[in-house]
């Protein structure tokens, strides 16, 4: 399933924040730059534990979410990101998410970006001062813009994450929302919109217990004209859609997101981050302990594994490559499956799934570069590709 020198890419997972969001389901613990440091501690640690099992690997991206990096200081993380190269290499994309009041204040990133960062994800969420205020955020929008244009000035490229289906949020409001990023998107070379999850309260209803007087949540159809909204922003500003909700600039890679779509190995390291590891022993998930206390009791243990088989691992392969707008390769499935399943068995499920569903998903291109590209069918309905798909790929 692996090749020699196959890309690798490395998440390293930051829990600390300052405070925590009330509709937050991530593994955080809220905490200062001192308890962060600890982390950053514990993920060098951890990294030089299991450094050995991922030599050979060619390093693509890092990633460094959470939480929020951002409590780390610019110093901090341009150690953390050194030592991770100097283990793996240089990787050719280093991310890392960041709030907009960490990068303007002195205490956090001392006035500067971190210099080994390529591009900063900078969480805005809303241009609306009420609504940031209402979903616990402690930066206002004067903040965003004047961290989009620090970061700019630094020299990194900037990634803007918006919510939306925000209680009480109407369609009006959303575009409103996209206005304002309309002023800033000459400086923005990605943009991702996200649904406000409520999968974490049961019932539903139980987030009016956390975030009081809130209204009602958006309908499925306004929340589905939000989109389609932001589909026509970025269109409108030359940015390409890469996913649902997610857009780029022409020629604008998101390695570690798209290298995951793609079913390339990824280390994960800190408090609940998952990996994938492809060897001649088989195919291995793993993930480390989420809860961010018993991480640091034990930062060099053992991740949990467990392991796909082919079958399973090709399901999760095609379908995951179709919630990417240019979809998979053809000839990336054969290289990578043919040895499990047979080029002839490759060939039969991608040619029933294209007769199965032809609403879902096309074929583009030929012979060595056709692709499979979902239709906008079928990037917005993943559940129902996962059902083609799954019907199709043997027991």
């Amino acid at each position: 399933m692996r090749r020699a020198g196959s890309p690798l890419h490395v998440y390293a997972h930051l829990p600390i924040c300052r405070t925590r969001c009330p509709y937050c389901d991530f593994s955080v613990t809220v905490g200062e730059p001192d308890t962060q440091q600890r982390f950053v501690d514990g993920l060098r640690a951890e990294m030089n534990a299991r450094q050995r099992h991922w030599d050979g690997r060619r390093p693509d991206s890092l990633y460094v979410g959470g939480g929020t990096p951002s409590v780390a200081s610019a110093e901090a993380l341009d150690r953390l990101v050194d030592d991770i190269e100097a283990a793996f290499g240089e990787f050719s994309e280093v991310t890392v998410e960041a709030n907009p009041e960490d990068v303007l204040d002195d205490a956090a990133w001392a006035g500067r970006v971190p210099q080994s960062v390529d591009r900063v994800i900078l969480g805005v969420q809303s241009f609306d001062d009420e609504v940031l205020t209402r979903i616990g955020r402690r930066h206002d929008a004067d903040a965003s813009r004047a961290s989009i244009e620090r970061v700019v000035e630094a020299g990194a490229s900037v990634g803007v994450d918006l919510l939306f289906g925000i209680p009480g949020q109407s369609l009006a409001d959303w575009e409103s929302e996209l206005d304002a990023l309309g002023s800033l998107v000459d400086s923005v070379d990605l943009i991702s919109g996200w649904e406000l999850s409520w999968d974490q309260f049961e019932p539903p209803e139980a987030f009016h217990s956390v975030i009081e007087d809130v209204g009602a949540r958006p309908s499925t159809g306004v929340r589905r004209s939000m989109l389609d909204s932001l589909d026509a922003f970025a269109s409108e500003h030359g940015l390409e859609k890469r996913e649902v909700g997610v857009y780029a600039l022409p020629g604008v890679r998101r390695r570690y997101m798209e290298g995951r779509r793609r079913g390339h190995e990824c280390l994960g390291l800190g408090p609940g981050a998952h990996g994938l590891a492809l060897s001649e022993h088989g195919i291995f998930q793993q993930s480390r302990v989420a809860d961010p206390g018993a991480y640091l009791d034990d930062p060099t243990g053992r991740p949990d594994t467990s392991e796909l088989s082919p079958r399973e691992f090709l399901f999760v392969r095609i379908c995951q490559g179709l919630e990417l707008t240019d979809g998979l390769s053809v000839a990336g499935l054969h290289e990578q499956f043919d040895s499990a399943f047979g080029s002839d068995r490759i060939e039969k499920i991608t040619d029933e799934l294209l007769e199965r569903a032809p609403d879902l998903v096309e074929r583009t291109g030929e012979d060595g570069r056709a692709r499979l590209v979902p239709t906008p069918a079928g990037l917005a309905s993943s559940d129902r590709v996962a059902t083609q798909v799954a019907a199709l790929i043997p027991s």
